[in-house]
C-alpha cells in the first residue's frame, strides 16, 4: 500500500494523536490535547473526523509503537508527538506511511518530506522574528542583554544570526547572573556602545528591574525588544508598569486580537496555565484541511491562534506572530503592524 496523503481541503476521516499524556509532560500534554478537542468539537459535524487518542507515556521509543498502533487501525493523519526526543524517533524512520504534524523540532537535521510537517513553539523562532522586526523598522546596530543560561545563550545566538544575516551588527552582547538585581553597569556598557536597539531575555521578574534602571540610566535609552518570555499573562499591571515601553511579539489569541471566532472561549476550553499550548493544539488540528494548499503555495497562510501560519520549503510551520507593547502596563498593540 502507497503513502497516504494529505486531503484537500477537507479534514480527514480518521486523525490520531500522540501525546505523553502521563508522566513528567502529562500537563504539557494535556493542554495541547485540549485544544485539539476544542477545535474538533468546533467542526460541523458532517464533516468532524474520528479522533483517535494514544497516550505514550514517558518513552520516546513508544512513539513509533503508538505510531504503528494509529496507522492499523486506520488513521489519515498524526498529530504528535510532543517531545524532541519522541519526535526524533518517528522522523528516524521515514518515509512515513501517512501524514504526520509533529508538535517539536527532531534532535539533529532534518531532509525535507511532504510526510513530515514540523510545528513547534520554540523561543528561537520567536528571537528570529525580533531580528527581522528590528531591522524591519531600520535599526542597524543591535546590543543584545541574556542571562547566564541555556535559554539565554539560545536566544541571544538565533537574534545575532538572524539579525547579521539581514546586514545589521550586533555590537554588544552581554550577561547577566539570573539571580542579579543591580543592573546598572552591565547597562551602562550597552548605553555606551551607541546602538540603535537592545535586544533582552528575560522573565517578568527581570524585566521588571531592567527596564526601570535602564530608564533611570537614560532617559531616551534605545528601544527594548523582547520575546514573550517578558508577560506574563497572570501579571498585575500595577506591577507591569515597569515594563513600560517594551516591544514584544506572542500569539494573537493570547493579545486578544485573533482572527479566530470566539478564541476566548477556546481558550478557556485548556489548561489556563499553559494557554499557548492550548492554541498551539487547537491549531495544529484546525491546519489539517490547509496543509496541502500551504505545501504547493508558499505565501498561503493559515488564520490561527498561534498567528499567521504557512510553510517554509523544509515542511516547518513559520509563525507570524501579533506585535505589542507595554503602557501602563498593559500589552497594547503596536500600530501599523
Amino acid at each position: 500500500m502507497g503513502a497516504k496523503e494529505l486531503p484537500q481541503g477537507a479534514f480527514s476521516e480518521h486523525v490520531a494523536v500522540i501525546l505523553p499524556l502521563s508522566g513528567r509532560y502529562a500537563n504539557l500534554a494535556q493542554a495541547v490535547l485540549s485544544g485539539v478537542r476544542a477545535s474538533h468539537e468546533a467542526v460541523t459535524s458532517s464533516q468532524r473526523p474520528i479522533l483517535s487518542i494514544y497516550d505514550m507515556g514517558d518513552s520516546p521509543e513508544s512513539a513509533w509503537q503508538k505510531y504503528q498502533e494509529a496507522v492499523e487501525a486506520g488513521a489519515d493523519i498524526v498529530i504528535g508527538p510532543l517531545t524532541k526526543e519522541a519526535v526524533s524517533q518517528l522522523t528516524e524512520r521515514q518515509p512515513l506511511p501517512i501524514p504526520t504534524l509533529v508538535l517539536n523540532q527532531p534532535e539533529g537535521d532534518l531532509a525535507a518530506s511532504r510526510q513530515v510537517i514540523l510545528f513547534s513553539l520554540q523561543p528561537e523562532q520567536e528571537a528570529a522574528r525580533v531580528a527581522d522586526r528590528a531591522h524591519a523598522r531600520g535599526h542597524r546596530r543591535a546590543a543584545i542583554l541574556a542571562p547566564r543560561s541555556s535559554l539565554g545563550e539560545r536566544l541571544a545566538s538565533a537574534f545575532s544570526d538572524q539579525f547579521t544575516q539581514q546586514g545589521g551588527h550586533v555590537t554588544s552582547v552581554q550577561h547577566y547572573a539570573p539571580q542579579a538585581t543591580d543592573f546598572q553597569a552591565v547597562l551602562g556598557r550597552i548605553l555606551a556602545q551607541n546602538v540603535d536597539m537592545l535586544f533582552l531575555v528575560a522573565s517578568p521578574e527581570q524585566g521588571r528591574m531592567i527596564q526601570p534602571q535602564l530608564r533611570y540610566l537614560s532617559t531616551r535609552h534605545p528601544p527594548v525588544y523582547a520575546t514573550s518570555h517578558i508577560f506574563d499573562l497572570g501579571g498585575v499591571p500595577r506591577q507591569d508598569t515597569d515594563l513600560d515601553g517594551i516591544i514584544f511579539p506572542d500569539m494573537p489569541a493570547v493579545l486578544g486580537r485573533s482572527g479566530v471566532p470566539d478564541h476566548d472561549r477556546l481558550m478557556r476550553h485548556g489548561n489556563p496555565l499553559w494557554p499557548r499550548l492550548v492554541a498551539m493544539g487547537f491549531d495544529a488540528f484546525a491546519m489539517i484541511p490547509e496543509l496541502a494548499m500551504l505545501q504547493q503555495d508558499p505565501q498561503a497562510s493559515h488564520t490561527g491562534l498561534t498567528g499567521q501560519l504557512r510553510l517554509d520549503s523544509q515542511g516547518r510551520v513559520v509563525r507570524e506572530p501579533h506585535w505589542a507593547h507595554f503602557r501602563n502596563g498593559r500589552p497594547r498593540p503596536v500600530q501599523g503592524q
